[in-house]
């Protein structure tokens, strides 16, 4: 059944995914696969602000921490944090990255 579910994050970041470049903190870098989701989210005790928001959702197997840039075209963002992982794709929030 695991082998099911492997071959579906495949299938899910080949046909919505995008190809990024992760470039670690130590300089050397990865060409991977993620969904870039722009938002918009309300923040505040009455939601009244919105704040917009970037995530991309990449294959768990990709190593991420928080400082490490991912790239796609003449965009880039700096990884924040991871906000959830189904066991077959982990979702990190990013941050525009000062060029």
């Amino acid at each position: 059944m695991t082998d099911a579910f492997a071959v579906m994050t495949e299938t899910v970041l080949a046909s919505l995914g995008q190809p990024l470049t992760v470039i670690y903190k130590d300089g050397t870098s990865d060409p991977v696969t993620g969904i870039l989701s722009r938002n918009v989210k309300p923040v505040g005790s009455f939601e009244a602000v919105m704040q917009s928001m970037t995530t991309v959702a990449i294959d768990r197997q990709v190593r991420l921490e928080r400082g490490d840039q991912l790239s796609s075209g003449t965009e880039s963002w700096l990884v924040d944090r991871s906000l959830k992982d189904d066991g077959y794709l982990t979702t990190w929030n990013l941050h525009a990255a000062d060029h």
